[in-house]
């Protein structure tokens, strides 16, 4: 049975072309040949249907051979190419034809050598092309498993070797990195262990293990841990991938973060858990709310036209008193959380605020009220508007919840100096002018505690359910990935203030330049209570404080700092305190003064050495002594430290 080959040959005279024909023929080819002589009859040929073999004579006349098959080449045909040389082929010629790409050379004297280099090459040729076909399809599939929501993983045999993981990962495609957030690099040749933690139930881990020690296919709900320690739940399908003679070789799993599901699912159950009063607020809270406005208006009504001296006006006003509680209980279940690549241009953010209003509204409950005070910045800034709507969104909804019976928001724009004193105390700022986006909440407030970890990741006050932790995180991020920097205060019960500061793109920030200690102010806008009996210095220290911008109480005594506590119903930050007084000595009264006001700072002052107070019994340290006589540098530094060295533990 002959074999068509199709043979493209360069050459300029056609009956040199014979002889191989021939000698094809004999051998079981059927030849289908083009002859060509020129470049322009050489292109069209390779245009067409492929070749599986072209030969090239050398001499030919006005061609190339060695321009020929560069040319081969650089279409990226993989076709063997064979020059006929003869006796005017030099080796030199011969081996820069094949460093210029040909397979290999055929003498026209020695044409028995032809056969079998032809079917060698016709072959190899074969095998690189079922090579290529089967990479193309290889990466096709990787291709579209990459392309796919869910995570693939697929891991090796189950190995019983002591030291060896049990059934290593081999793959994993784009989703699972995506998902989990751990790179290829990381996870091959590891368990899969590593997605659990301390809150995977262990039973779902044996179901798992059972199956896949079975060969059995398994499908399970597992929470499972990502790369940053954030849980997930995790629909797992397991099946066995097994070898010709049915044995199991590897097993592929298939995931699919079900989180978002398992929390809606999550509050779907606890809403069937609440009385037929969370029930109506979580269904029908406006229809509740409408009949509720029926029996306190007319309550209302009522008590209006009513006598005084009426005897059932005792049982109308217990009415009217049960439906405002009825509305407060609406308002209070009524509280729901929601949360959402780096694209920064000049933007003003008087617009950017401007255009949220509406939907700042909406996140909003009718019963806060939103103000806004946006004027006086005209100011542009360099960053990503989306994110700063996210950004804005999340601490609007922080304020929301922070306000579960109502209360007031406010954001605001303002144009600020952050100076080098502002940022010698705030790592990461850079001196300059910056634009102020505040946004100041009217609820119930934040500890000290709270307030350090506000922006941790995954850390909420929120009850489990309700707050990821993340929305304030993410405020963090995108200010700092904005060059900004983001500020909180808050106490118990007088709402929170959030100062994201954003640097102006109108003109370049100014250089950090640090200065000499001496030259360096501490100044500050915190209140400190001075204690001491010497009348000339405690108003030297007030003066000092004041210029530095410190609200200050003074008194002469520990009794009288007392009596200052009880009087005074704002905050004090910290106590400036003689060691050695009347009737109470420094360290007695920090105690007092700490059990009023927990949380307050104490830095001592002596006109004794430090060791020579230790000796004494009273326990001071470097940062919370001062020696007098004191200078104004020294005394600052201490107490701007004292300060930062409690908001930085």
């Amino acid at each position: 049975m002959t074999k068509p080959i199709r043979l493209l040959f360069v050459e300029s005279a056609p009956p040199l072309v014979e002889p191989i024909l021939a000698l094809l023929r004999q051998e079981g080819y059927e030849p289908i040949c083009e002859v060509v002589d020129s470049e322009a009859l050489f292109r069209a040929a390779l245009g067409g249907p492929p070749w599986d073999a072209i030969f090239c004579a050398h001499p030919v006349t006005r061609l190339d051979p060695l321009t020929m098959v560069r040319k081969v080449r650089e279409r990226g045909l993989d076709t063997p190419f064979f020059i006929l040389a003869s006796g005017e082929s030099s080796a030199e010629f011969l081996i820069d034809a094949m460093r210029a790409g040909a397979t290999d050379y055929i003498r026209r004297e020695r044409p028995a050598r032809l056969l079998p280099a032809l079917a060698r090459e016709l072959r190899d040729a074969e095998h690189r092309r079922a090579r290529r076909e089967a990479e193309a399809a290889l990466q096709l599939r990787e291709r579209c498993i990459d392309a796919i929501s869910q995570g693939v993983v697929i891991t090796g045999p189950r190995s019983e070797a002591p030291g060896q993981p049990d059934c290593p990962i081999i793959y994993v495609n784009a989703a699972f990195g995506r998902i989990t957030g751990y790179s290829a690099a990381e996870v091959i040749g590891e368990s899969c262990d590593f997605l659990k933690g301390p809150d995977t139930d262990p039973s779902v881990a044996a179901e798992l293990r059972r199956a896949i020690r079975g060969g059995q296919s398994c499908t399970v709900e597992i929470l499972n841990y990502r790369k940053d320690g954030t849980p997930f739940w995790n629909n797992l399908s397991v099946s066995p991938i097994r070898g010709e003679k049915g044995q199991v070789t590897h097993h592929v799993g298939v995931m699919t973060d079900v989180t978002e599901r398992r929390r809606l699912e999550e509050q779907y159950r606890h809403m069937q858990k609440l009385d037929n009063v969370g029930q109506l607020a979580g269904g029908v809270a406006h229809d509740f709310n409408n009949l509720l406005t029926v029996v306190t208006g007319y309550s209302e009504m009522l008590l209006h036209d009513m006598p005084e001296d009426d005897a059932r006006r005792a049982c109308i006003q217990e009415i009217h008193k049960a439906g405002e509680r009825g509305t407060q209980l609406t308002k209070q279940l009524l509280t729901f959380s929601r949360k959402q690549p780096f694209s920064p241009r000049i933007v003003d953010l008087q617009v950017i605020l401007r255009d949220m209003e509406r939907l700042i509204r909406r996140l909003l409950r009718e019963d806060i009220e939103l103000a806004t005070q946006l004027e006086n910045c005209v100011q542009k800034v360099f960053v990503d508007p989306h994110q700063v709507e996210m950004a804005v969104m999340n601490l609007v909804v922080n304020a929301r919840d922070a306000m579960p019976n109502g209360g007031k928001v406010t954001i605001s724009l303002a144009e600020v100096n952050l100076d080098a004193a502002y940022a010698r105390y705030h790592p990461g700022v850079q001196p300059g002018q910056y634009v102020m986006l505040s946004v100041a909440d009217t609820g119930h407030g934040m500890d000290a505690a709270t307030r350090q970890r506000v922006f941790e990741p995954f850390f909420t006050t929120k009850p489990k359910g309700v707050g990821t932790g993340l929305g304030l995180a993410t405020v963090y991020g995108i200010v700092r990935q904005s060059n900004g920097h983001v500020s909180v205060y808050s106490e118990l019960g007088m709402g929170a203030v959030f100062r994201i500061y954003f640097p102006c793109a109108a003109q370049p920030r100014a250089e950090s330049v640090e200065l000499p200690p001496s030259q360096v102010q501490f100044h500050g806008s915190e209140t400190v209570l001075i204690v001491e009996d010497d009348d000339a210095v405690r108003s030297l220290a007030g003066s000092i404080l004041r210029t530095h911008g410190y609200n200050v109480l003074d008194a002469s005594d520990p009794a009288a700092a007392l009596r200052v506590c009880d009087d005074y119903t704002g905050k004090i930050d910290l106590v400036l305190t003689d060691l050695v007084m009347p009737r109470m000595n420094g360290t007695e009264f920090a105690q007092r003064i700490r059990s009023l006001r927990p949380g307050v700072r104490v830095l001592f002052t002596s006109g004794y050495s430090k060791d020579a107070v230790h000796r004494s019994g009273a326990a001071v340290s470097e940062e919370t002594f001062v020696q007098k006589p004191y200078s104004t540098d020294s005394l600052m530094r201490k107490v701007r430290a004292a300060l930062d060295m409690h908001l930085e533990a």
